[in-house]
This record gives C-alpha cells, sequence and structure tokens, in this order.
C-alpha cells in the first residue's frame, strides 16, 4: 500500500466514522425481524462481521466452527453485559475505531500473532454486543428476541466474510500456479536452447577436426 492510497483510505476513514459512530444511535426497536435487519443495516456492525469473517480466514487461519466460536460467544456476552446496564467509555467511537483498525489488519504485509489476533477479534465482538446490550433492557422478552436475531444474522455475515475469503485464497493460488508454470517453461526453455548450443558446439568441433 502505497502513501497516496493510504491517505486516500485514511481521509474516507475520517468522513465515515461519524456514521460508523452513530450506527446504533436510536435503535429501540425490538423483535426478530428488527433484530434481523439491524446487522445489515448498522455500519459497523455489518463491516465488523464481514471483515473479521475475511480476516480470522485470512491472516488467523481459523476454521468457520471455530471463527463462530470467537466472534459470537464474546458477542452474546456483550450483549449480557449491556443488558445489566454495562457500558463501555466512547462505546460508539470505539465502535468506529474498531472498524478502522480491522481496515488496518487487512492489509497485506499485516501479522499478528494468532493468540493475539483471536484476543483482537474477541474485543470487537464484545464492544458490539455491549452496544446492543441495552435494546434487552428497555424491551424485555422481544429485546431478547432481537439479540438472538441479531446473533444468527451476524453468523450469517461472518459465513460470507469466510466464503469471501475463500475466493480470494482460489484466486491467489490460481495466479500462484499459473506463475510456476510459467516459470518453469521459461526455465525448460533456456535449458533447451543450452542443450542445443551445446549439440551444436559439438558438431561444430567435429567439423573442424574430419576437415583436418
Amino acid at each position: 500500500m502505497n502513501r497516496k492510497t493510504s491517505a486516500a483510505a485514511l481521509t474516507l476513514a475520517c468522513f465515515f466514522l461519524p456514521a460508523l459512530a452513530l450506527a446504533h444511535v436510536g435503535s429501540g426497536e425490538g423483535g426478530i425481524v428488527s433484530g434481523l435487519l439491524h446487522p445489515f443495516t448498522g455500519l459497523d456492525h455489518l463491516l465488523t462481521a464481514l471483515a473479521c469473517g475475511v480476516w480470522m480466514r485470512l491472516r488467523l487461519d481459523l476454521s468457520l466452527r471455530q471463527g463462530m466460536a470467537v466472534f459470537l460467544l464474546p458477542l452474546l456476552t456483550g450483549m449480557l453485559l449491556g443488558a445489566n446496564g454495562i457500558e463501555g467509555l466512547y462505546l460508539e467511537t470505539l465502535l468506529g475505531a474498531s472498524v478502522l483498525l480491522l481496515a488496518v489488519l487487512l492489509a497485506p504485509n499485516m501479522k499478528l500473532r494468532p493468540n493475539l489476533g483471536i484476543t483482537l477479534a474477541s474485543c470487537f465482538a464484545l464492544l458490539q454486543g455491549l452496544a446492543h446490550g441495552g435494546e434487552i433492557i428497555r424491551l424485555s422478552l422481544q429485546g431478547s428476541l432481537s439479540a438472538l436475531a441479531v446473533s444468527v444474522s451476524t453468523g450469517l455475515l461472518l459465513m460470507s466474510g469466510y466464503l469471501l475469503a475463500g475466493m480470494i485464497l482460489t484466486r491467489q493460488q490460481s495466479i500462484s500456479r499459473s506463475a510456476r508454470l510459467v516459470r518453469g517453461k521459461a526455465s525448460a526453455c533456456r535449458c533447451s536452447d543450452s542443450t542445443t548450443g551445446a549439440d551444436n558446439a559439438v558438431r561444430g568441433q567435429g567439423q573442424a577436426g574430419l576437415s583436418l
């Protein structure tokens, strides 16, 4: 990633940060339908779930089952804590910042230890859960149904991220195979040229000896 690309990404991030921070504000509606739709309409939740799915497959090399456990369990824990009135300081700002951090972590040369990566993914999910937890307090059973529906939709988004990462890996492997094939053909051509040159040299020496 060159400097111009990094600057453009940072500019866009600063532009969208207020929208990310306000993605949960005013989400007082509850119920199954609202819970199912909210991860797709809340920009921070949508981006976090998709990016975590891609990141856990590409960078952390986790299976889909492991990724679901790493993300959904902290998400449910966060909703439970939020339902009991526990909210993080500057939660909405942290939600937006977590999306920006995920964008950095998805950079090609960015590598983390698996344990640290899993911890970060769990923290991202915990923040999302805390943001949703307030709905359960105000809406009781309806909010609980909404929270469960949010978990289902989040699982679908994670799965979509995994599928996207799988497509990326397949493409990279295809490009790698093509590159190896091209290098192999080039090497074979060089070997053939060197063999032909050696044969010509031997024939030239033979003919010179006969002429003598």
